[in-house]
């Protein structure tokens, strides 16, 4: 089950990573942070558990936004806005199967 296969949704001619893992009774929306890959994660000890304890209670959805980590790259000309981001959620979570997820 660890690490899970990432998989890709594509917004706006890009791909955005994500990754589905856990089986509780609530969705959970984890945003990486902006220096930070979904796949790498695992590699790191602290890390890695963190998220395998996430995993007991809730169903995780895990993604890279646009521009960051294995998703792809953005031209710095076309830094994403809040916007960008939340389109991001809107379309991994759709793409995860989730209605409603707590962030």
């Amino acid at each position: 089950m660890f690490p899970p296969r990432t998989q890709y949704v594509e917004r706006s001619g890009r791909l955005i990573a994500y990754q589905v893992f856990g089986s509780g009774g609530m969705d959970l929306l984890l945003c990486n942070g902006m220096s930070s890959n979904i796949d790498l994660a695992w590699d790191v000890p602290r890390t890695a558990a963190r998220l395998q304890r996430l995993a007991n209670f809730s169903r995780v959805i895990f993604f890279d936004r646009s521009g960051t980590g294995a998703s792809d790259r953005l031209p710095l000309t076309e830094l994403p806005t809040w916007e960008d981001w939340a389109d991001d959620m809107r379309v991994v979570m759709d793409a995860a199967g989730s209605m409603r997820a707590s962030i």
